[in-house]
């Protein structure tokens, strides 16, 4: 059985996103980058124009990335994908990627409503959740104990497809030779994000997405 590896990351770009990108390169890996819509519009265009011109995919996280603003709200569902299509379009404006694959921040589960769900199907969006997460996002955090937590999800994952969540952050940065190499030695292969070749991974259980 091919088992595929797609590494995905989240919430950039940021001051780490050069780095991540010079790793990538030196092991001829491609990723899958959730884009955070505000930070391009700050200061990153110029790493999100270097990251598409390495072949890497550009994907959706919404502008804010605003918890209340996008699930908790009245009108929440039409906040979020008014926030998904902003950004694609200022994706389409600077890169020439017209990406329609997004990530909801904070994963879908416990905050998607049937709203949600409508709404980006009605816009031809699909959305990826993960199934493969070392927490790198938790407080404390360092290169061995994310290596130690991405081992044990990945052990525990049963999918051909490891779609793992990492986030722009010093620990991961630090720990991502040995997690491309980890996933060299079990046999992976690294995939980037193709809208040919989408297949369905959310916590809806949602074929459609």
């Amino acid at each position: 059985m091919v088992k595929n590896v797609y590494l995905t990351f989240d919430d950039g770009p940021t001051g780490y996103t050069e780095e991540i990108l010079g790793i990538l390169d030196s092991h001829g890996v491609k990723a899958t980058f959730f884009i955070w819509g505000n930070l391009v519009e700050k200061k990153y265009e110029g790493t999100l124009k270097a990251l598409v011109a390495k072949g890497h995919f550009p994907a959706l996280h919404s502008m804010t990335h605003d918890l209340d603003l996008l699930y908790k709200q009245e009108g929440s569902a039409e906040t979020f994908l008014a926030e998904m299509l902003k950004l694609q379009s200022l994706l389409l404006d600077l890169t020439g990627v017209e990406s329609k694959l997004c990530r909801a921040p904070y994963g879908s589960s416990g905050n998607f409503t049937k709203a949600h769900i409508d709404k980006l199907l009605g816009a031809g969006l699909k959305c990826w959740d993960w199934n493969v997460s070392p927490d790198d996002w938790l407080e404390g955090t360092t290169k061995a104990s994310l290596l130690t937590r991405l081992k044990a999800a990945t052990e525990k994952e049963k999918s051909a497809d490891l779609v793992v969540l990492l986030h722009e952050m010093p620990a991961t940065v630090e720990a991502l030779p040995e997690i491309i190499g980890y996933y060299k030695g079990l046999g992976y292969r690294f995939k980037v994000y193709s809208p040919s070749g989408h297949f369905p991974v959310n916590f809806q259980g949602e074929a459609r997405l």
